[in-house]
């Protein structure tokens, strides 16, 4: 690779890394001002989200319910019961609100 092309694949890197940074702050201020009355506070979307109950509390302000149809773990301290979570969050928005779901599945990162 020449300098001038390892130097402009260096800058697009970084410019994409700035602007996934962006976003992912971008989205986790909309959040935390959507949850500000529940007295949730997302820090970091990855780790907070992983085991559902944080997007189970935004679903509910967002769809104004006060709670999503089925039970879900208060407390998920196995994998199992985060996908369960999870799980529960994502059927919600597919069968209740109809928000069609693309290249959303099972992953191994919970």
């Amino acid at each position: 690779m020449a300098m001038d092309e390892e130097h402009s694949w260096f800058t697009s890197e970084l410019q994409n890394t700035s602007w996934i940074v962006v976003q992912k702050n971008t989205f986790t201020n909309w959040c935390n001002d959507r949850l500000k009355a529940t007295g949730l506070k997302i820090s970091d979307l990855e780790l907070d989200l992983q085991d559902g109950l944080a997007l189970i509390q935004l679903l509910e302000v967002l769809s104004q319910r006060k709670k999503l149809p089925g039970r879900y773990h208060k407390k998920p301290r196995m994998k199992a019961q985060k996908m369960e979570n999870l799980t529960i969050a994502l059927n919600f928005m597919i069968d209740v609100e109809h928000i069609p779901l693309v290249n959303i599945g099972m992953c191994t990162g919970v």
